[in-house]
Parts: C-alpha cells; structure tokens; sequence
C-alpha cells in the first residue's frame, strides 16, 4: 500500500514535481508586499502554501497561518475552501491522515454550499487519498468512483485522465489486475482525447505492468514503448527510467539478451548523461542486477557474478534485494558448472525467503542492532540452511514409505472437517437468522408502541389538558378572586402550560413529527439543534443522499441511533464539538460517524459492548445487517463509526 500512496500523493499534491518547474517564491513575497487588495495576497499566501510543502513544512504551515489570519480580518469567506484544501495537503505531507481527513471533509462541504463541481472533484479524488492512506481500500474505490462520474459529468478534461490512471493503479496494488487495465484504458484514452501529458503517462505505466502481472509480456512491451516514445518527446525523465527498466525486465523475464542488451545501454547513458535527474531510487537499485544478467546472457560468467556482488554490498540492508541477488549468483555458478557454489546461494536464497515469510521486514530490520545486522543476519541464514538440509533428509526418508497412507488420511481428514466445517456454519447462520428475526420483531413492536404512546399523549392526553386549561382560563374571567386567590390561579395556569409542554415533549422524543412529517434528515437537523440551543457545546451535521425518503423502519432505527450516540456524547463526554455525520450511497449503504472531543472512554471496548445502552444500540444495527467500531482514548475523544444497510419495507 505504500507504493501506491507515494505515486497517487505525487500526482494529486505535487503535480509540479512532475513537470519539474518550481515557483520563484521570492517573487510570490514582493508581489504579497506590494499587493493593494487582500484577495490577491491571500490567494498568493496558499500558492506560498502549496509550494513550500514540497522542502518546508514549517513556512508552508505559517503561509496557511497567514492565509487564514487574513480571511477572518475580512471576512473573505470565499477563500474558505482554498483555506481546507490547502490544510489536507500539509496533513497529507507531515502524514496526519486523520486530520487531513477532517480537513477534507470540511472542504467538501464547503465545495457543497458554494455550489462549484469543480471544487468538489478536486476534494473527493483527495478524499479517496486519504482513504487509501487510511486503510479503507472500500471506501477510497468507492469514493474515486463518484470522483470520475462527477469529473466526467462537469467536463474536466484536465484531471479525468489522472483520476482513471489513480484508480488503475489502486486496482493494481489490490490484486485486480483485469479491473486495473479496464480503468488504465480509460485513462489512456482520456490522456489522448484531452491531450493530459500527466494523465497519459500514468495511465499508460499502469496499464502495462497490470499486463506482465498477467503474462501478457507482448502487450506490455508496447505499451512500455509508447510511454519511452512520450517520455522522450516530452522531456519527462521520471517517466523515461520507468519505460526502460520495465523493457528491461520484460528482456530478462523473456531470456531475450538483444532487447535486454539495447535498453540497458540506453539506461546507462541517459542516466550517464542527467546525473541530476528525479529517478527513482528503487530503480537505480537494480542497476548492477540488470547489468549482471546482461553478462549471463552473453556467457561472461565472471563478469556477471562480479556485478551480482556489488548488488549485494549496495542492499546489505535489503533482504528482499539480497534474495533475488543470492538467486542471481546461483543461477551464474550453475552455468559455470560450478554446482557446490550454486546450492550455498541456493540455500541462502531460500533461508533469506524463509525470513521474509515469518517475520515482517520492516519491524525485523528496525529491531536489529545496525553494528551487528550483518552478523546477525548470516547466523539466520545458516540456521535455516540447517533446518531446511535436515527438513529435506527427513521428508526423503519418510516419503516413500508413507506418502500412500499420508494422502488417503489427508482426504478423510479435509472431507470431514469440511462438511463439519458446513454443518457449524449452517447452525450458526439459523442461529443469527433466528436472533435477528426475535430482534426485529421486537424493535418493531417497540415502535409501533412508542407510536401508539406518542398519539395518545398528544391527541388524548394533550386535547384534555388543553381543554381544562381553555375552562379555567373562561373561568377566570367569571370569577371574582382575591389578590392572593388569583396569584395562586394564575400559578396553576402556568403549571398547566408547563405539564403541556413536557407531555408534548415526551410525545416527541417517543416519536418525532418531524420524522414522519419531513422525513429523517429534517428530523435529525431539528434534534441536534433543539439539544444543542443554549448549550455550551456545538453539533455539526453533515447529511449526505439522505434527502430522498427511506422505509419507516430504516428511518426510525437511523434516528433512534443517531439519538443515542448524540445523547451519550452530550450526557458522558463533556464535549465542546460534535460530529454528526450521515452518508447514503447510490447502492442503499448507510455510513455513520459520531465524533466529539470530549474526555473519551476509560474503560476498554468488551466492557462498554456489554452495557445496557451499547447492547441496544448494537441491536438497532443489526437489525439493518451492520457493523460498528469505536475508537477512544482518555481525552482525545470519542469516534465510532457505523456501517449498514438500508431495509425496504415488505
């Protein structure tokens, strides 16, 4: 997932890295001196911004500083959205993804009440960044998705081809290489149509390594050439090393030592000929690897194990390197004839693999002493050289003699743990059906008695007390009362009024008119107001797809959980903020949100699972065949998200 973070961060942020032209800031700064309307200076401070994130946090976080400084002296609220999205991009760059998240959406929803398209594609293919640093490889799919439709629906051709290449390659990381060139197409297509040189390049690279994923080497190479032929045109030396070395490896995976020949030659000049060019450096690191299979090719042996050995002393903290290279000089020393030492890089090739395979690379290589990692490294590899010589005696030993009986008992073995398997599964799905069918049935009940109460307070109860207080209040007027007797009247009145309002109340909250008069989003924005007037904390809404109306059961269930976590947030956490936040997308999925920045929980998450209030809530959710995760910590906050689906009546 890094990979891809990197390549979309560069091609959405710093799309001037690609161009490789940078802004003169000095003279961003005289123009800020000698600007006569704010305007000017604070559209020049987020260009100072986006500028300074690329080598400078620091200036760029003051220019954003400024920027935002100015905006309020003049109320210049039209910048507002230039103010966030500049923002997400310093919390993108310092890796703050949750708070570039909020950022973003704060953009959005700017982007939202100016009412510009624009601004809010621009916001949501970063969105789908932040998804995908975040971890949330479905909503960043989904959220790149509504980015093209709406690309594509205002026609802007400057980003479509960007936005499909982003994508191709998102698939391509997942695994999904025949989705990853179905979008890679597209944006191939959308680069030559709009004549987007960023757009084209990306795409084209994507396209052609979800190819060699799939073996289709021929369709790849010409691919490759295409992006050399653009990237050489265009002067693009970034997009130049790509084509070359994927040609080259298509060279060496094909055994086709002309082709591997001819493209390492060009490699070698150009980057001879542009020492300071942006290559990449995972690229250049496999310089002496090409190299030494260039010499295998042409059967300069020696020559070829030399480079394969300065590989080695330029990765010695590379496992991953080291492997390919250990197998490089077995392959050498094979056709050298030289099989002892073929089998010793053998071994240490698979015993480098077997590390990989146990152990994460990262947390391994931070955890090692840098004085002794080489030490250290070589004893695991003759350990697992040990283990895997003693593994293979045994497993030869033992083979012929039990391989039969071996099969046979593994067949018994997986067919009968296979249909046990089937069996549990299918008594565990009657018990969940029969669990949410109990608990549907009562949450239903539970409504309808509510609904039922609410009416009879407030068209019974509600109409009695309105009448005896229209009596008394007639009687007044008939009566002839001292001072004392009628201050004593009036009070009465006046508590009557107030046992009216609390009964209308009660009605209320057991069933919102509001719900069933304008629905659910009209209904939430009415609750969180009427709960947060004159109070000291603030509740922010953001109600997305929800306008159009919903089941009465999906409505209900939604406001009822809505009320509970806002309640919670307001009765336990002594916030100052809180977010409401409700997402309904075209496939009927609902997404909750509900943060604040209150005292957070003490206790861990099985206990608070297991309180009355929470199990209600979690039966709510299931009943709308969802999941919910809670995030807090002791004073940052509490965060719980909510993911469900929408229920149609019948």
């Amino acid at each position: 997932m890094k990979t891809i973070t990197a390549f979309v961060f560069i091609v959405l942020f710093f799309p001037g890295l690609f161009a490789q032209k940078r802004i003169n800031t000095d003279s961003i700064k005289n123009l800020i001196k000698t600007s006569k309307t704010d305007s000017a200076k604070i559209n020049l401070y987020f260009t100072l911004t986006s500028e300074y994130i690329q080598d400078d946090i620091d200036s760029a976080k003051y220019f954003l500083k400024m920027g935002k400084s100015l905006i309020g002296k003049t109320n210049a609220h039209q910048y507002d959205y230039d103010y966030y999205f500049s923002g997400l991009k310093i919390c993108h760059a310092t890796q703050e993804f949750d708070k570039a998240l909020k950022y973003n959406l704060k953009a959005l929803k700017t982007a939202e009440q100016n009412n510009n398209d624009f601004q809010r594609a621009e916001a949501l293919r970063s969105l789908f960044v932040i998804y995908l640093n975040l971890k949330k490889d479905t909503l960043a799919v989904r959220t790149a998705q509504s980015a093209i439709k709406l690309t594509e629906k205002i026609k802007d051709t400057a980003n479509l081809s960007v936005a499909y290449g982003n994508l191709s390659r998102l698939y391509f990381e997942i695994g999904n290489f025949q989705k990853s060139i179905i979008y890679g197409k597209k944006g191939i297509d959308a680069g030559k149509r709009y004549n987007n040189l960023k757009g084209l390049a990306i795409s084209i690279n994507n396209t052609a390594v979800s190819y060699q994923e799939l073996g289709n080497i021929k369709q790849a190479e010409s691919l490759f050439l295409e992006l050399l032929k653009i990237s050489e045109k265009n002067n693009l030396a970034r997009s130049k090393v790509k084509a070359l070395v994927n040609l080259i490896n298509n060279g060496v995976y094909t055994g086709n030592k002309t082709k591997l020949h001819y493209y390492l030659n060009q490699l070698q000049f150009f980057i001879k000929k542009n020492p300071n060019a942006p290559f990449a450096k995972s690229d250049l690191s496999r310089l002496n690897e090409y190299i030494a299979y260039d010499y295998l090719y042409s059967d300069k042996f020696d020559e070829a194990e030399k480079e394969a050995n300065k590989g080695l002393e330029l990765t010695k903290n590379d496992n991953e390197r080291q492997q390919i290279l250990f197998k490089l000089i077995c392959l050498i020393n094979f056709a050298k004839h030289n099989y002892a030492k073929g089998k010793e890089y053998q071994l240490k090739s698979d015993s480098i693999q077997v590390i990989l395979d146990k152990e994460d690379l990262s947390d391994f290589e931070a955890n090692l002493d840098k004085k002794y990692q080489t030490e250290k490294k070589e004893n695991q590899i003759q350990l697992q050289q040990a283990q895997i010589k003693n593994k293979n005696i045994l497993n030869y030993i033992a083979f012929g003699s039990v391989i039969g009986l071996l099969t046979i008992l593994f067949l018994t073995y997986r067919n009968y743990s296979h249909r046990k398997k089937l069996q549990l599964q299918r008594i565990t799905e009657l018990e969940t059906e029969k669990q949410l069918l109990a608990t549907q049935s009562l949450l239903k009940g539970q409504e309808e008695e509510r609904s039922r109460l609410a009416k009879d307070l407030h068209d019974g109860l509600g109409g009695l007390l309105s009448g005896v207080k229209l009596q008394l209040g007639s009687m007044k007027g008939n009566l002839i009362l001292s001072e004392e007797n009628k201050i004593t009247f009036d009070r009465a009145l006046l508590k009557l009024d107030e046992s009216i309002s609390e009964m209308r109340r009660v009605a209320h909250n057991m069933m919102p008119e509001s719900l069933v008069r304008t629905g659910l989003k009209q209904a939430i924005l009415e609750y969180c107001d009427s709960l947060s007037q004159n109070q000291k904390f603030k509740i922010n809404c953001e109600l997305h797809g929800i306008d159009e109306k919903m089941s009465n059961a999906t409505e209900v269930i939604l406001y009822r959980i809505i009320q509970e976590l806002v309640n919670n947030a307001v009765k336990h956490a002594e916030a100052t903020q809180i977010l409401v936040q409700v997402l309904r997308d075209e496939n009927h999925n609902i997404f909750i949100t509900i943060e604040d920045n209150g005292k957070g929980m003490e206790q861990n998450k099985e206990i608070i699972l297991k309180s009355p209030g929470m199990q209600s809530l979690l039966s709510r959710v299931n009943y709308l065949k969802g999941t919910m995760d809670i995030k807090s910590e002791p004073k940052k906050g509490t965060s719980i998200y909510i993911e469900c689906k929408e229920e149609h009546d019948g």
